[in-house]
């Protein structure tokens, strides 16, 4: 047989191929290259549709429509730009702050989700809302470890909602790192409070923000149980001192 093969976006003409000599049996196929230059943006049905042959048995299957296309005129794109937490570990029940920054890298104003999980687990979901292109945000998630296991860790993920016709789906998710949950008085985390422990709390003893032996992670403790105070006094060590010899 010989026929044409029309193809189509909704009711307009994309172009008009000829299949010449067609062997029963045999299949043909046809590459239609559509210039989407100039098409208003919209939803948008494609058509391919076989001329009949002089007595076809059977019509009904001349004509086949593919998924609908989307045309957008704009980039519509939201990215984790970086993931970054408070501290590398903790003892369970201190509570890490994790930073999340992101970017609408777009070019129309998006509101979204931004989901943050240790491991596959939720620890919350905030609403960014009319993010402008271009624009970035920071936001603050406190993290309460107080339910996990010591001597465990732990990766930390966050994640953009997906946006009707998202043009890149592969910055919406970053995993910023990992803590690790040591057990009451590990300091060094190799899963007992002995006496190396106390000896690092000891080195940093009286440091504070900006000091020289400042390490905000060694910071454990203050007044308020497990909730760092700024600086690393007998405090600290007393907590270290009173969790001797604990093991995982």
């Amino acid at each position: 047989e010989s026929f044409d093969v029309s193809v189509y976006y909704n009711d307009t003409l994309i172009a008009t191929y000829p299949v010449s000599d067609l062997p029963p049996g045999d299949t043909s196929l046809i590459t239609v290259d559509w210039n989407t230059t100039g098409v208003t943006e919209g939803t948008y049905v494609i058509m391919a549709e076989a001329s009949p042959v002089p007595y076809e048995y059977n019509n009904t299957n001349n004509v086949m429509y593919a998924e609908p296309i989307v045309i957008l005129a704009k980039i519509r794109d939201v990215a984790i730009d970086s993931v970054n937490l408070s501290r590398k570990w903790a003892f369970p029940g201190m509570k890490i702050n994790i930073t999340v920054l992101v970017e609408n890298y777009g070019e129309l104003t998006e509101s979204f989700d931004v989901s943050v999980y240790y491991n596959d687990t939720l620890i919350a979901t905030y609403p960014v809302s009319d993010l402008p292109p271009g624009a970035k945000l920071n936001l603050t998630f406190s993290w309460d470890t107080s339910s996990l296991n010591p001597c465990s860790s732990y990766t930390i993920k966050a994640e953009a909602s997906y946006i009707q016709y998202e043009y890149n789906l592969s910055n919406n998710v970053l995993v910023g790192g990992s803590v690790k949950i040591n057990i009451l008085g590990d300091i060094n985390g190799d899963g007992q409070t002995d006496g190396e422990d106390i000896a690092i709390i000891a080195r940093a003893f009286g440091s504070y923000p900006g000091h020289y032996r400042w390490d905000p992670d060694l910071d454990i403790t203050g007044n308020e149980y497990l909730v760092p105070d700024g600086q690393v006094d007998g405090i600290d060590l007393l907590l270290v001192c009173k969790n001797f010899g604990n093991k995982c």
